[in-house]
């Protein structure tokens, strides 16, 4: 880490975070954006302190309007972290009571009913050919039911390149997800064939791009742009939305994924303390708390 980046006089203890962090595993790139931001704050705000104060977090951990919960917890988080790194050098410094951060009303995961997904991907299913977006209605048929069939995060499908989807074995490999790790995750072998009718239609005709869902200049497909089309497609299946942060949400495919993956474990007599562990695997989850969340979702 360049000490340059920093330039309040609490910039060594930042880089040392960072490196200690990166030295964990921890890609830590959205704390360096944060910890920049604090930087900045010090210099304009706290010039001469050389520690995290109360009256720094004072400030710094007022709720700024439209800013949510959520992100005020971040930010807070990272410099709470900071201090507790300062303090095991022997730095006096404050520790923000993160506990004390406004709560974020808890989403209820909106999980499809299997007839709303007949519904669902019958609308997806007509996507129609645009000149704007040529590969449109070819892209968006496959990229919702990886969503669904895999239960994968919407980033983690994005980034899918075209190297890390193996058409002969039906294995899609998930590189840097959520927790920095990489995992292999298996396909049904009707997905796996509507991969390979999708890679010669889109990629067969000498195709430049590196990614399995590209965009139309080549790059990343935007996430606004699957967006777009998910808000288009639930109008048209007659599945009514809530408004922001009432769902349903692309991610309720993951969350769909995975009630329906435990209801089938159930149903078909399958040991649920083996199996509980290989959705948890599959999904990438770090702890089995997250995994085990799904089972309060499975009263039906």
């Amino acid at each position: 880490m360049n000490p340059d980046t920093f330039e309040s006089k609490l910039a060594l203890y930042m880089i040392g975070l960072i490196e200690f962090k990166q030295a964990l595993g921890y890609k830590y790139n959205e704390q360096i954006r944060l910890l920049k931001k604090f930087d900045q704050f010090c210099l304009e705000q706290f010039p001469e302190e050389t520690t995290v104060t109360k009256p720094m977090m004072d400030i710094w951990g007022t709720l700024n309007p439209p800013e949510c919960p959520g992100t005020l917890r971040n930010r807070v988080t990272v410099i709470s972290h900071l201090a507790k790194y300062m303090a095991s050098l022997g730095k006096n410094a404050y520790i923000y009571p993160t506990s004390e951060c406004p709560k974020e009303p808890k989403y209820v995961p909106y999980i499809f009913s299997e007839e709303e997904l007949q519904r669902l991907f019958r609308q997806i299913d007509c996507c129609h050919y645009s000149p704007e977006v040529p590969n449109r209605h070819l892209i968006m048929p496959v990229l919702f039911r990886i969503l669904y069939c895999c239960g994968l995060r919407l980033g983690e499908v994005r980034r899918l390149e075209r190297t890390d989807v193996d058409l002969i074995s039906g294995v899609l490999l998930v590189r840097d997800s959520k927790n920095g790790n990489n995992r292999y995750i298996p396909m049904s072998a009707h997905l796996t064939d509507r991969c390979r009718d999708y890679a010669e239609q889109v990629h067969g005709s000498g195709s430049q791009s590196k990614y399995f869902f590209p965009a139309p200049d080549g790059g990343m497909i935007s996430e606004i742009n699957i967006y777009t089309n998910f808000r288009r497609f639930l109008h048209k299946a007659g599945i009514s939305h809530g408004g922001k942060g009432k769902g349903p949400r692309i991610y309720d495919f993951r969350h769909t994924f995975a009630v329906h993956s435990l209801k089938h474990m159930v149903r078909s007599g399958k040991d649920m303390s083996v199996y509980h562990q290989a959705l948890k695997t599959y999904m990438g989850h770090s702890f089995f708390k997250y995994t085990a969340y799904y089972l309060q979702l499975t009263k039906d």
